[in-house]
């Protein structure tokens, strides 16, 4: 089961369709982060705090040596996060334990792009799997995983696409794709959804 959220007016506005179906959706809507915008969803029967997944397409509007500032592509507040960090040039995909963000991490290789670059990126996780968090980026092998468990935190009621929950730290860019499945997909899911749905 996956929810494919798309902005349908092609910006930013924080209203946006929503598709829930057993089968993949390839929907051509995106949406443009750019300057002081702001994108949030409702969670509500979309994100369980035990398992899932949420894959998406983001193109920067820069090239990654001319960001000045680390900036968040999902996040949901006190729950999970994934985000840039342009001193290591990594993705982080975080996940809240209750004390912190830096236990339950997995960390991407350092990741250079250009300004019409689109990177691939797949976040799963799953409590009750040996490996509890996985990261793809532009590849059905993960970049990186986390075999720990953590103390399961409620899931938010919002979910926010390109910004901090402050509204700060914007990734600005055009996103695609934007996908939310309630079960942890496995790296041939991935590998399907990166090279044959999003090709």
């Amino acid at each position: 089961m996956s929810t494919v959220l798309a902005d349908s007016d092609s910006h930013a506005s924080g209203e946006a369709d929503s598709y829930t179906t057993d089968s993949a959706l390839n929907e051509d809507h995106a949406f443009v982060i750019d300057g002081g915008d702001i994108l949030t969803y409702s969670t509500t029967n979309i994100i369980k705090a035990n398992k899932g997944s949420i894959a998406f397409k983001w193109k920067a509007p820069l090239p990654y040596n001319k960001y000045t500032d680390d900036f968040y592509l999902i996040y949901l507040h006190q729950f999970m996060s994934i985000r840039y960090d342009i001193s290591d040039r990594m993705f982080y995909f975080q996940i809240y334990n209750g004390t912190n963000w830096s236990t339950a991490k997995v960390l991407s290789d350092a990741q250079t792009f250009g300004s019409s670059d689109w990177i691939k990126i797949c976040a799963t996780w799953d409590t009750s799997s040996a490996t509890t968090m996985s990261f793809y980026i532009d590849s059905s092998t993960p970049e990186g995983t986390y075999a720990s468990t953590w103390t399961e935190q409620a899931v938010p009621a919002t979910l926010y696409v390109g910004s901090y929950h402050t509204s700060t730290s914007q990734s600005d860019g055009t996103f695609d794709e934007l996908r939310i499945y309630a079960v942890a997909l496995t790296a041939a899911e991935v590998e399907t959804l990166f090279n044959t749905t999003w090709s």
